[in-house]
């Protein structure tokens, strides 16, 4: 009798084994398929939610909007980003005024960049006397052109109702002075202005002897050179073309140590800047990074030599 009972238990031993491992690999199964449900609902969720952001990002895609992406690629220097930017805007606009403004600045910004690099082959084959100087110097936003400078005692600027101001060079030094005619581009209110200063050569590197102040060389009468009255003529919001007047104070001693060269930046740096307790209350100035106190090859490739003094 008890044999028989030890038998009848082994004998439904394996059975109930087998009917749990059943049920695991069904419960098993069961998750995977929830798993690969939420997966997939995951992934569609995911789809539609990258499907919005592209509606949105196409939607946002105005003329003006891939105009001004444009542009302030243009104005880093980024000919490849800026072409592609230029070719989603003639793809997607082909007839808007925005295309035809940005194929412009970028074949402008191809062009700089082109003698740019032809400078730098000149400048590695015969040094600095291979640059040919350019007494313009077009930013992205004004074209400014540089008169012959002169060596003067006197800086002269702010010039109205036949009275003007003026600085007098330090014994044994002497102005270097120059007018700049700058003319903002269509649609710039408050363009900033190159930077300008003046460089001795020291063998493969020039080495900076003076920044140039830059002023207003002319106001329409003393009231608004005080300020008591808006001068319309010295405000690219209304004029486009205002004459400027700049001046750097050199010692005799370089000047003797020629050829020097005047060196602007290639962009805008110089702000226009408002006090109302100065006279005149407004002016440019502005910290200008690029003009470093000794350029390289490299470096001039990346700026203007507006003028050489021989």
């Amino acid at each position: 009798m008890l044999t028989l009972a030890i038998a009848g238990l082994q004998g439904c031993g394996p059975n109930i084994d087998d009917a749990r491992l059943k049920k695991s690999q069904d419960e098993n199964v069961e998750l995977k398929k929830q798993i690969a449900l939420l997966t997939q609902e995951r992934d569609s969720i995911s789809k539609e939610r990258n499907d919005l952001k592209d509606q949105v990002k196409k939607l946002s895609q105005t003329p003006g909007n891939l105009m001004g992406e444009l542009t302030a690629l243009v104005n880093q220097g980024k000919i490849d980003e800026a072409q592609k930017a230029l070719g989603v805007l003639q793809f997607e606009f082909p007839k808007s005024p925005e295309s035809a403004q940005a194929y412009r600045l970028v074949t402008e910004l191809r062009a700089k960049i082109e003698k740019q690099q032809e400078q730098a082959r000149q400048l590695e084959a015969l040094g600095f006397k291979a640059l040919k100087p350019s007494s313009l110097t077009d930013t992205n936003a004004v074209k400014v052109t540089m008169s012959a400078p002169t060596l003067a005692k006197q800086f002269v600027f702010d010039r109205y109702d036949g009275y003007y101001h003026f600085r007098t060079a330090d014994r044994d030094t002497k102005f270097v002075v120059a007018n700049l005619s700058a003319t903002a581009k269509k649609g710039v209110t408050d363009p900033e202005l190159p930077g300008y200063a003046i460089y001795r050569p020291d063998g493969k590197t020039l080495r900076k002897i003076a920044d140039f102040s830059v002023e207003f060389s002319r106001w329409g009468d003393y009231g608004s050179y005080l300020g008591n009255h808006h001068d319309t003529g010295n405000d690219f919001a209304k004029t486009s073309t205002i004459t400027f007047a700049i001046g750097a104070q050199v010692t005799d001693e370089y000047l003797g140590t020629k050829p020097l060269y005047i060196v602007s930046t290639a962009g805008g740096c110089m702000k226009r800047r408002y006090d109302r307790f100065s006279n005149p209350p407004v002016s440019y100035s502005g910290y200008c990074s690029e003009l470093a106190d000794v350029l390289s090859q490299d470096d001039l490739a990346k700026l203007t030599l507006v003028r050489r003094i021989d």
